[in-house]
């Protein structure tokens, strides 16, 4: 929580003129004890960041400006990921579907094999006389 001495609202300076719009101050002890509250409550955080971001000095946000740019390299990096995933899916399909074909294939053969031995065995069978 920053003191109220210390808000930028309550200081006047040179670049007054050049900020962004800012909230008129609190005139009375009930309205500086509902803003604290709602400093408190922190449904204003942004509002609050803005604040300190002023505080500091901090007028171009070269800290946001950073985050973005790592936000959209990341984002670029999943959708490049997402992208490889789905082609890998599709080669993977393609694999199985050429797997089943070779081990049907395969097992043809294999049945066209035993059908040949046996082909052969009854040709070949030399008839025992007893």
């Amino acid at each position: 929580d920053i003191p109220l001495a210390y808000r930028p609202y309550m200081r006047i300076d040179a670049e007054a003129a050049f900020s962004p719009p800012r909230p008129t101050p609190p005139e009375g002890p009930e309205e500086i004890a509902a803003d604290r509250r709602v400093m408190d409550a922190g449904t204003t955080e942004a509002y609050r960041l803005w604040w300190v971001a002023e505080l500091r000095g901090v007028r171009d946000r070269p800290d946001i400006a950073v985050i973005t740019a790592e936000r959209d390299r990341l984002q670029s990096l999943v959708h490049q990921l997402q992208t490889q995933m789905n082609e890998t899916r599709g080669l993977l399909a393609v694999a199985e579907s050429r797997a089943e074909r070779l081990e049907a294939g395969f097992l043809h053969a294999r049945g066209r094999i035993h059908m040949l031995q046996e082909r052969l065995a009854d040709q070949w069978a030399v008839p025992i006389a007893v």
